[in-house]
């Protein structure tokens, strides 16, 4: 017959979909509470350049070239979740 090709299966017998991704090492072994502080102050970053965003927006001269994009909302609701995840990984760092 025509040209089969033969591929190795894995021992589950299906074909992954894609190649394994690799964890860097500090992440593979952190507890909750450090992937929420990471996470919170990943928030938290972006809260801070959302507001600087707000603040150019509301000191633009020209009123037709202010964009669409609430900053300020995005800020308030990112500074939030933020704060909070921080909080919640502080009291898992306190209680080991």
């Amino acid at each position: 017959m025509g040209g089969t090709i033969k591929q190795r299966l894995p021992p589950g017998g299906e074909l992954p979909i894609s190649a394994p991704m690799h964890e860097p090492e500090f992440l593979l072994f952190a507890s909750d509470a450090t992937l929420f502080g990471i996470g919170g102050a990943v928030l938290v970053l972006l809260s801070v350049g959302a507001w600087l965003g707000e603040r150019r927006r509301n000191q633009r001269t020209i009123i037709d070239s202010v964009g669409w994009m609430p900053w300020g909302t995005l800020s308030i609701a990112a500074s939030f979740i933020g704060l909070l995840m921080l909080i919640m990984a502080a009291m898992g760092w306190l209680r080991g």
